[in-house]
């Protein structure tokens, strides 16, 4: 049995729509919130008032309350439309009297006791279509003893840390339309992925999807790898899986061949296993970029479910703003005051309206942070606040911030906006900041001191030790004051790690156009004492980016610094030919001209090989596929250049090198890429220069 308190007045009145819609066969029209004549629900033919429904949300009341006010108000409503047939629904449970006593009230209008629907017959319906209880999330809402229950339960400690943020959102969720189509594509599928960009919903979609299942019995996890979930699974029990940022929280982190395998693999066990549900979050760009780099990815059709702006009716943005205030720890003066349908509109439909913003703007500590004393104060700042975002932090970051606790902040937005590595490694980023920004050193009593200043205000220390900013809008601060102070040079100077410098090429410098700090960053990056502070995964990803550059800018001095890279490269002896075939095929799929220094870089590679033909010595496989794919690569180049070397080297090992072709072409598989290049440079023999 439903109590329907959970239901807001508009929930409640569509749950009323879509269960007479089953039960009577046909379609009722409903209103924005307003004067509502006494209608909430309609059925009408040629204009006339055929069926008039009303509805009265007394949950937690009582019948004489109930009776009064539709004495007062509706009695006289009902009386001048003249509907032929009236319905009344309540949550309130009615005897038989009760009916009977509206009956009478309205004098014909309501034709028996079957048309006075209170909390009993409204039950009855739900179970005669449990198929609408999927659209209503707050119906499966339990009370929160079980809640508690779970809780304590929970020995997966992430899992139970999440659970305590699902709880929460609970009673601020409004459910939008979104939200009915991923329950639809997770009943069919087991599994969902949530896009969306930075604030829209995703993770409060994600948990209240969680929660559904939860309260069927489905085990909870909360995992932050594929791993974990593997070593989770277990068969013919209810579980459901939830992985937040599943390809990293602001750009794409490391996506290897085996994790995109083990991911779809994960899926593709959730999807044959009716007990199993998975929900999974990312954001869009970041799920377009694991597409583009990851064959697996782009060939996999995943179940998406998108959330974006356009799922926010005005009215459902209010009943976020109102959501908030009324679970806010406000005064009860100012959720009075704040809550006058003026002021609800001024807010909650205002032009630069984010449900992080809203928030932000209902909790006691920030507008405390503000120095807000007053109702009117706490409308003003909201309104200012609004209007200007990125002022939302500038009073805290220059006041109450010393330098150490700037140079934290900057160190943590070069990361962006969440580090997951060595603590120690972390304080040493934020030394190289406060050095270059403000000419200070760090001890580590200092950077203890500023984490816990800054934890809960500025960022949140995860239970696993990471760190991220406590709201999103942090990064728009700190963007504006790199922008207002000219500060991307400095950015670049302290940055001494390979996740910096990738964020700053990839999320923040255009590098598009030639510009100032596309040309610092790039002689970073060039550096061979950089390089060799370098992964073997990290010195290949930069190497693709580096090869990239001579499209994006053009200069003597990164000229100058490529060819000592290349050179360093080279002589480390790191690259195999499957190294140097996989930067090939880089640039040819994305169609880079690639200029005299890039291809030289290539065709050093090659030198040994031409040695063996000119010898008349084997060669692989391998080493046949890589000359042909440089020759026909860059066939045009090669015929242009001065070289005279390339030239000679080419032709004077030519003979051999379509000997071995031809025999690789009648060996292998036709589509096996060494014999498609093997074919291609026997076309393009005639275009080489005599």
């Amino acid at each position: 049995m439903y109590d329907f308190k959970e239901l807001d007045y508009k929930e409640f009145e569509l749950l009323t729509r879509d269960l007479l819609q089953k039960e009577l066969g046909l379609r009722f029209e409903t209103f924005s919130p307003g004067k509502d004549q006494g209608i909430d629900c309609l059925y009408s033919i040629d204009n006339n008032y055929h069926i008039v429904v009303q509805c009265k949300h007394f949950a937690g009341s009582n019948f004489e309350k109930l009776f009064n006010k539709l004495k007062k108000e509706e009695l006289k409503k009902v009386k001048k439309i003249q509907p032929q047939r009236y319905i009344l629904v309540t949550s309130l449970s009615l005897t038989l009297n009760n009916k009977q006593k509206i009956i009478d009230l309205f004098g014909g209008f309501i034709k028996n006791t079957s048309d006075v629907i209170d909390n009993n017959s409204l039950n009855n319906l739900l179970n005669d279509y449990p198929e609408i209880k999927k659209n209503y999330l707050k119906l499966w809402i339990k009370d929160s003893d079980y809640i508690e229950y779970l809780l304590n339960r929970q020995t997966h400690n992430k899992s139970k840390y999440k659970l305590k943020d699902i709880k929460h959102c609970l009673n601020i969720f409004v459910q939008t339309p979104s939200f009915a189509d991923a329950l639809k594509k997770m009943e069919d599928y087991n599994y969902v992925i949530i896009t969306g960009s930075q604030g829209v919903g995703k993770t409060t979609l994600a948990n209240m999807l969680s929660w559904k299942y939860i309260n069927e019995d489905h085990e909870f996890f909360y995992i932050t790898n594929v791993k974990e979930g593997w070593e989770l699974l277990k068969e013919n029990k209810k579980q459901i899986f939830y992985y937040d940022d599943f390809l990293g929280s602001t750009q794409l982190e490391t996506l290897n061949r085996s994790e995109d395998t083990d991911l779809i693999n994960f899926i593709n066990v959730i999807k044959n296993e009716k007990d199993k549900k998975f929900v999974l979050t990312s954001r869009d760009y970041i799920l377009k970029d694991a597409e583009k780099k990851s064959e697996k990815f782009y060939h996999t059709n995943f179940v998406i479910q998108k959330v974006q702006d356009t799922d926010f009716s005005d009215e459902i943005k209010k009943e976020i703003y109102k959501k908030h205030l009324t679970e806010s720890t406000l005064p009860d003066d100012y959720k009075t005051e704040l809550l006058k349908e003026k002021n609800v509109k001024s807010i909650a439909l205002h032009k630069n309206y984010n449900p992080r913003i809203i928030e932000y703007i209902t909790n006691t500590d920030n507008l405390k942070a503000h120095g807000v004393c007053c109702v009117n104060c706490c409308k003003q700042l909201s309104a200012f606040l609004l209007d200007n975002p990125t002022k939302l932090w500038e009073h805290p970051f220059k006041e109450v911030l010393d330098n150490t606790g700037r140079a934290f902040l900057f160190t943590l937005h070069t990361f962006g906006g969440k580090y997951e590595k060595s603590p120690e490694l972390f304080e040493k980023a934020v030394c190289s900041a406060l050095s270059v920004l403000f000419g200070e050193t760090l001890s580590g009593k200092t950077f203890n001191d500023t984490l816990h200043l800054l934890d809960g205000f500025f960022i949140n220390i995860n239970e696993d030790y990471s760190l991220s900013f406590k709201n999103p809008s942090i990064i728009d601060y700190l963007d504006h004051e790199c922008d207002e102070h000219n500060l991307w040079g400095k950015i670049i100077d302290f940055s001494i790690y390979n996740d910096q410098l990738d964020w700053l090429y990839y999320e923040r410098i255009n590098y598009e156009e030639e510009n100032e700090w596309l040309e610092k960053l790039i002689i970073k990056f060039t550096t061979p004492e950089f390089f060799k502070s370098l992964s073997e995964y990290d010195f290949r990803e930069n190497l693709l980016k580096i090869i990239s550059v001579p499209n994006k800018i053009k200069s003597n001095i990164y000229d100058k610094h490529i060819i000592n890279l290349l050179s360093y490269v080279k002589s480390t002896n790191l690259l195999d030919i499957d190294d140097i075939l996989e930067l090939i095929e880089f640039v040819e799929s994305h169609n880079m001209p690639t200029d005299s220094v890039v291809l030289n870089f290539f065709i050093e590679f090659c030198y040994p090989i031409f040695e063996k033909l000119k010898n008349d010595e084997e060669i692989t496989r391998e080493e046949c596929e890589m000359i042909c794919a440089v020759i026909v690569r860059y066939i045009n180049q090669i015929d242009s250049s001065q070289d005279a070397k390339i030239k000679q080297e080419i032709f004077i090992s030519m003979d051999n090198l379509i000997k071995h072709a031809q025999d690789f072409i009648q060996t292998d598989n036709p589509n096996n890429l060494q014999s498609i290049y093997a074919d291609n440079l026997i076309d393009y023999i005639s275009l080489l220069p005599e």
